[in-house]
Order: C-alpha cells, then sequence, then structure tokens
C-alpha cells in the first residue's frame, strides 16, 4: 500500500514539475520592407538578461565569431533567414517558446548581413561581414495604418501570443564590419592556451 502511494505521489510531481514547463508558443511576424540589398542572412536575437545585447564586433573575443552570434552567452538566437529574394512586404515568421530561457519583457534585436550565404548550419557570421542592427520600442501602430495595437515594440510579448513587429526605416545604412582577429590577438591567446596546458600538467 504504501509503494502504490510512494509511487502516485512521484507520478503526481512529475506531470505537476511538466505542468509548469509547459508554455504555449510564441509567433511573431516581424515586418522589414525597407531592407536595402535584400540579400544574405538576417537573424533574430533575445537579450535574456536583458543587460543589453553583446559587442557583435566580437572584439572582446575574436575567436568566438565563427561559434556565437553574439559573444554575450544571454543573447539567445530565436530565428535565421535567407533574406534573397524575399517579399519586401512580407513577414520573416518566427516561433519560439518561453522555455527556451527567453522571459516576457525581454528586448530583442534584428540582425542583418547583407553578404553572408544564409545556410541553416551557420554557427555564427565569421569575420570580414557587414552587418547592422536594428530594434525600436514603438507599439500600437506608429505608422497610422489603421491597424491599433496589432504591432508591438521589439520585446518578447506574453506566452502565447500571435503578432506583429515592423521597423518602416531604412535598415541598410550605418553596417559595420567584424574585424579578422590581428595577429597578435591569435599569439595572446596561443599563449594563454600554452600557460593553462603547462598549468594543468604541473
Amino acid at each position: 500500500m504504501k509503494m502504490k502511494l510512494l509511487r502516485s505521489l512521484v507520478i503526481a510531481g512529475l506531470i505537476a514539475a511538466g505542468v509548469n514547463d509547459l508554455h504555449a508558443a510564441i509567433n511573431l511576424n516581424i515586418y522589414l520592407p525597407n531592407i536595402t540589398p535584400r540579400t544574405g542572412t538576417g537573424i533574430l536575437l533575445a537579450d535574456g538578461a536583458n543587460d543589453g545585447f553583446g559587442d557583435l564586433t566580437f572584439a572582446s573575443d575574436p575567436l568566438l565569431v565563427n561559434s556565437l552570434w553574439s559573444p554575450d552567452t544571454d543573447d539567445i538566437l530565436l530565428g535565421m533567414w535567407n533574406l534573397t529574394g524575399t517579399d519586401p512586404d512580407g513577414a520573416l515568421v518566427v516561433t519560439f517558446s518561453l522555455v527556451s530561457g527567453v522571459t516576457t519583457g525581454d528586448k530583442l534585436l534584428f540582425v542583418f548581413y547583407p553578404n553572408l550565404p544564409y545556410s541553416p548550419g551557420l554557427t555564427g557570421p565569421g569575420p570580414n561581414q557587414a552587418f547592422g542592427s536594428y530594434r525600436d520600442d514603438l507599439g500600437g501602430d506608429p505608422y497610422g495604418y489603421g491597424l491599433g495595437d496589432a504591432f508591438i515594440g521589439w520585446t518578447v510579448p506574453a506566452d502565447g501570443a500571435g503578432l506583429n513587429i515592423y521597423r518602416e526605416e531604412n535598415i541598410s545604412a550605418n553596417l559595420t564590419t567584424i574585424p579578422e582577429p590581428t595577429a597578435g590577438v591569435l599569439v595572446g591567446l596561443s599563449a594563454l592556451g600554452l600557460m593553462a596546458a603547462l598549468r594543468r600538467r604541473s
């Protein structure tokens, strides 16, 4: 009898834990009509700790540029798109869940790499890539389209929401280029790696 009761309690606990982790999907339609040229790769990042997005030039650690989209470890990749040939008036659609480490109210950032060929296996932009990043906090109907509150600011909405975010302005200006790691940086990182290896041996 005690074993049955214990088993029932364990199962009930597991079910309760599972229920706590259940979240309805969030669906965002991202409208960016003024990307020019409409080429390359676009990504959407969420600032998981709401402490600001990392330095996307990877100045703090140039070697991470091939393996991360942001050197700030709390920045989470929510979506990636092939921008080449997409309809300017069409939406870039992303679906995600709050259980991925993203919470309601986290800031969203769109990053545009016009010269980076799209591949679903990309893990980072790599050096020598030009990019622009874009977000704003406007919500409601900032451009007078008569859509009421259909457009939200660039923050993560509530669980289960299906909403739109928008950027009217031209977003191809003021591109920054990710630099190649300099020889000095590479030598310095190699030296640090050698010192760490020597410490482990001794």
